[in-house]
């Protein structure tokens, strides 16, 4: 690309008005720590570059086998190929990637003026499931192909869409569900309740995980009624168009209010029938309830005699264990633990938990990076941890009767098996290995046999190794003897379903969940018969359930239902009587689709049988010797005549979405099939990417290579800046780091209308280990003009390099070490300072070396609930120690910072703000009290002597240099009071009106961010003893009129106050503050002042 336009594009991108905002950098936020250390290598292929650590290798190659074929499958439906390579980036646990860099600087929720580069790369960790593995790969490739899509692009482009495309939740997450899991059960169970809601929301109103879930239901609907050709026409359009709405309006040819109306009748047929058939789930049956956004319902368990009820809950990465007396009532939380982490580094299967009888709880669990299984005695208290290092997970376990021994689904080695595991002792069996997933393992009461559910395609032992690829979503119980040397396991169902979470209540009674009528829902298994029956038949599936056998016998599960996960326990259940339901309409097409693949599998292997045979006989007749007697070309064409070239089959096996009879799954329709030949020029018209893909040569993979650093930007920040010193001014910062995050370069700064005045700095961090370092190099420059002072001109200079280390002691605190080497200079550019003969003792220049450090502890544990609304404390001390190298220049300080956000209701929020500062040494530094940061058109307040901002042509003031602005006092000016120490109190009720009045989620950025404030500010700055006493008080005012002089001791209040209220709200990319204060000096409350100002609160 030509380099002035590169230059030219970076100008526009920086000079339009529109795009700018307010972005916060903080001393505060999170940590990720790091607990162990990755040596990182990758597999580079045409589309991909994979990268993997440890064990991870055979992740990294199943990853590469199975996307290879999907990426062609993904890109003809998208009508969309990447220009580059995208890069995986897999981590073995969820655990694992909690420790990632990636991302780590982000921020949540911004007002313009940021530019996001889309990055063709995803992180995943390895869910320990394969089958869950290959379906989240599919999610997240998908995402990130769609993101790139419509946000990605050249410079031009990315700016453009990134402020003009504002598509809503459901569109870009729902169409990468759909992708990756089609109509599976869970979209199924939602669409069903969204639909049998009192006032169903429209679809731009509904947000999080169940926007995703929604859109997935939508591009599902437009798949099956339009065709999946129709996906790319929609998305392709819209990246045009800026507009879901318009471009699905246009591509269907039909209006987007009818074509809302038509998908939600589609699934509301099949609602209905089941209303008929199922029974809802009981409200009054509901012991706990799910009502927040990204928090889960696990595992659930009941003690034998159905006295105690266990439970899970996991929000946001923390996770909290509950034990409910069923007798009274009362819940009790026996475990908590984790860390508040992203969305999508969540693990959801922990903890786990399951009874041994009736006072022992077992729990699976992460502490600290690794894994851990606890007993929890209930009747003395006690926990007894044993720690599972050999695992990176476990997604299912279960304790025998006495509690001495478990079963567990771990992965370890890069594979999901069953292990027989000690709980008192050091010692683990491995039961099965290879990689097919063995889940739900559970033991047969008085016996060394088990049962677990399996994907596995037969019940033999030694079954040949298969690829990723070709596991499937159906999982089936099994049986295996521990204690077998027969090496063969024995198969109890053989379904196309999902049979599961098996459970004993004698030798040979088994409860199962199991989906095969569309509706997950409790099945009974009676052994030796294996006679099986459907024991309940609630409308919505059940998710995870347990059983006790006693008197009043009673099942606990969790379910979907009025848009929230439940936990529901009904006592003396019937559990022993059948019931029959119909299959729901996903069911019955799934069961069509399976047929149609069965007959297609049938079809292929009697191809293959034949081209064998015909192999076989040409062999045979060449070593005889009669190559002469045999037409070749005869012999090839009655094969030919039969069925189809089985050289071609070959190709067309491992590219499925070229087979002439294949059937598109996701595009199913019901019809009389007819198994005949179509002639050739019947041949369905391949899309233009099938034709390219033909062309492409066959995948090479290289590697394994040695991680290597490649940079690439971030993101672009571009702000307005109203200094206090320097006036209005322009900040960028722009952010580039490796793939992984390890190495982040950050450089930027401030600009006005001259280079002498501005700020200017680097930065480089390595964040690979637990504890992170950086290297910072700053320039600041201040430079004072005003010719009515004698011509003044003088310019002050601040140079610096920090080295810093900071150790993250947990993700909430953390401890900085900064030391660092500084220079202040000045010179005086009076003209005639350069006069030998001038007679004004102008100030000389002067260059000042000072070295130190900065010491700081921050704590942090906000969550933030929208732009500028926080919940939860920052807290932060800071020991900045300066040493000079001239002795009448050192100082020292010490400032404390801590604000609280107490939640009042949803995002209604107290905000309070406590700041202490005190400066001391040979020469203290001032801090300036008084107005808020970003202030339009800001009044800064002049004193008559002493005042730390004074220029002046005989004074260098390189003081300014280290000059602390404390803002936040609003109704007075900057500067309204100076000392070496301060102290501030901020308290601000924060009420975003449209956001906590409305049901739905606001599309205008300007209603979102309206919010309504009511504040009191508290503050004063001093010399010397805090004012709190009437000594501390005194304030020294000189009255000199001839012939008397006096020195009046004046004992006013020292302290500041104000209380008012303003408005905040975005605009034309902007934060905008409106102040109205009533400031009260003295106990007297004087006239009202209005402030307007950018950027966010404290």
């Amino acid at each position: 690309m030509n380099i002035k336009k590169i230059i030219f594009s970076f100008i526009c991108v920086l000079s339009i008005s529109t795009s700018f905002g307010q972005y916060y950098d903080t001393e505060f936020g999170h940590n990720r720590v790091q607990y162990k250390n990755f040596n990182w290598l990758y597999y580079s292929t045409s589309h991909f570059d994979v990268y993997y650590y440890d064990e991870g290798g055979k992740y990294a190659k199943e990853a590469i086998d199975y996307l290879e074929e999907e990426f062609n499958r993904l890109t003809d439906v998208l009508g969309y190929a990447p220009s580059a390579k995208t890069k995986i980036i897999i981590y073995n646990s969820y655990n694992d990637l909690q420790q990632s860099n990636i991302g780590i600087d982000g921020s949540i929720f911004t007002i313009g003026g940021e530019m996001k580069f889309v990055k063709l790369q995803l992180e995943i960790a390895h869910p320990g499931i394969a089958q869950v593995f290959k379906e989240e790969l599919i999610y997240l490739l998908s995402r990130t192909l769609i993101n790139d899509m419509l946000f990605g692009g050249s410079l031009k482009e990315v700016f453009q869409n990134s402020h003009l495309l504002k598509l809503p939740e459901w569109f870009i997450d729902g169409a990468a569900r759909y992708l990756a899991y089609g109509w599976d059960l869970k979209m199924d169970d939602f669409i069903r309740d969204f639909l049998d809601a009192k006032h169903i929301k429209k679809e731009k109103k509904i947000q999080g995980d169940q926007a995703g879930i929604l859109g997935q239901a939508i591009w599902n609907y437009i798949a099956i009624k339009y065709g999946v050709s129709n996906i790319s026409n929609i998305l392709n359009l819209t990246r045009v168009m800026h507009k879901e709405d318009v471009s699905i309006s246009n591509t269907l040819g039909i209006s987007y209010k009818q074509f809302s109306k038509n998908w939600k009748n589609y699934y509301a047929i099949g609602k209905d029938q089941i209303h008929q058939i199922y029974e809802p789930l009981s409200k009054e049956k509901i012991i706990s309830t799910n009502k927040k956004e990204n928090n889960y319902y696990k595992d659930v368990a009941v003690s034998e005699s159905g006295k105690y009820i266990a439970y899970t809950e996991n929000s946001y990465g923390r996770f909290s264990v509950y034990l409910r007396d069923m007798d009274t009532g009362n819940k009790t939380r026996v475990l908590k633990g984790g860390y508040q982490v992203e969305k999508e580094h969540i693990d959801q299967d922990l903890p786990l938990i399951d009874f041994a009888g009736d006072n022992l709880l077992g729990i699976i669990y992460f502490k600290r990076g690794f894994l851990y299984l606890s007993t929890y005695h209930l009747e003395t208290g006690l926990f007894n941890e044993k720690p599972l290092s050999r695992f990176n997970q476990v997604k299912s376990f279960s304790l025998n009767k006495n509690g001495r021994l478990a079963i567990i689904s771990g992965d370890t080695d890069g594979q999901s098996d069953l292990f027989l595991v000690s709980v008192l002792r050091n010692s683990v069996r491995r039961i099965t290995s290879d990689i097919f997933d063995d889940i739900d393992p559970t033991f047969i009461p008085g016996t060394a046999a088990i049962v677990f559910s399996s994907n596995r395609p037969s019940d033999a032992l030694d079954i040949a190794d298969t690829s990723i690829k070709n596991l499937n979503n159906h999982f089936n119980l099994f049986l295996f003897d521990i204690d077998t040397t027969t090496h063969q396991y024995f198969r109890m169902t053989n379904t196309n379903t999902r049979d599961t979470r098996p459970l004993f209540k004698n030798q040979s009674e088994l409860y199962f969940l199991s989906d095969r009528r569309g509706i997950a829902n409790v099945f009974k298994y009676e052994m030796p018969g294996g006679i099986q029956t459907q024991v309940t038949n609630f409308n919505s599936s059940l998710k995870d359930f347990d059983l006790h056998f006693s008197n009043d016998r009673g099942i606990v599960f969790i379910a979907f239902n009025r848009g929230e996960d439940h936990i529901y326990y009904y006592p003396n259940i019937d559990i022993e009587s059948s019931k029959f339901t119909a299959e729901t309409t996903r069911q019955k097409i799934r069961q069509g689709q399976y047929i149609a693949e069965f007959l297609d599998r049938r079809r292929i292997e009697k191809l293959r049988k034949e081209k064998a045979l015909v192999d076989t006989k040409m062999e045979s007749l060449y070593k005889q010797g009669q190559e002469e007697s045999l037409n070749l070309d005869s012999a090839f064409a009655e094969v030919a005549e039969k069925e189809i070239n089985p050289d071609v089959l070959v190709f067309e096996e491992s590219n499925s979405s070229q087979e002439s009879q294949y059937i598109d799954t996701e595009d199913y329709k019901f019809e009389d099939r007819e198994l005949k030949e179509k002639s050739n020029d019947e041949l369905k018209i391949d899309s233009f990417f099938k034709n390219y893909q033909r062309l492409t040569v066959d995948n090479e993979v290289w590697g394994p290579r040695k991680y290597e650093p490649r940079f690439s930007s971030n993101n672009l920040i571009n702000d307005f800046v109203l200094d206090p010193l320097r006036g209005f001014g322009f900040s960028a910062e722009i952010q580039v780091s490796d793939v992984l995050g390890n190495h982040v370069i950050n450089a930027g700064g401030m600009l006005t209308n001259s280079f002498d005045q501005s700020d200017l700095f680097a930065e480089y961090k390595y964040l690979k280990y637990w504890m992170d370092f950086k290297v910072r190099i700053i320039r600041q420059s201040i430079y004072f003009e005003n010719d009515a002072e004698n011509f003044l001109r003088q310019s002050y200079k601040l140079n610096g390099m920090y080295v810093g280390a900071a150790v993250p002691l947990t993700n909430k605190f953390r401890l900085e070490l900064n030391p660092f080497f500084q220079q202040t200079s000045f010179n005086n550019l009076q003209y005639e300072s350069v006069n030998a003969n001038y007679t004004v003792d102008y100030a000389d220049d002067s260059r000042v070396w000072y070295s130190g450090f900065h010491l700081k502890g921050v704590f942090d544990n906000t969550e933030e609930q929208g732009f500028n609304i926080l919940q939860g404390t920052r807290a932060l001390v800071e020991f900045r120690y300066n040493q000079s190298f001239s002795k009448n220049n050192s100082f020292n300080l010490i400032r404390f910072d801590l604000r609280h956000y107490q939640k009042i209701h949803n995002e209604l929020t107290l905000a309070t703000r406590i700041y202490m500062g005190k400066s001391f040494g040979i020469n203290p530094q001032k801090f300036l009290l008084g107005g808020v940061p970003n202030w339009v058109l800001a009044r800064t307040k002049e004193h008559s002597g002493g005042d730390p901002l004074s220029v002046a042509n005989e004074i260098d003031n390189s003081n300014l240099l280290f000059t602390e602005f404390v803002n936040h006092m609003r109704g007075y000016d900057l500067n309204e009071k100076y000392g070496t120490a301060v102290m501030l109190i901020n308290l601000e009720l924060k009420f975003p009106v449209f956001q906590y009045l409305s049901r739905f989620p606001v599309k205008s950025t300007f209603l979102r961010n309206f919010m309504l404030v009511a504040f009191t500010d508290i503050g004063s700055a001093w010399d010397g003893r805090i004012p709190i006493t009437r000594k501390g008080s005194i304030i020294f005012i000189d009255y000199e009129e001839t012939p008397f002089k006096a020195n009046v001791a004046n004992y006013a209040s020292p302290w500041l106050a104000s209380c008012g209220f303003g408005l905040r709200t975005a605009l034309l990319g902007y934060y905008l503050k409106i102040d109205y204060a009533r400031p009260i000096e003295d106990f007297e409350i004087k006239s009202a002042k209005f402030t307007l100002s950018l950027g966010i609160d404290f």
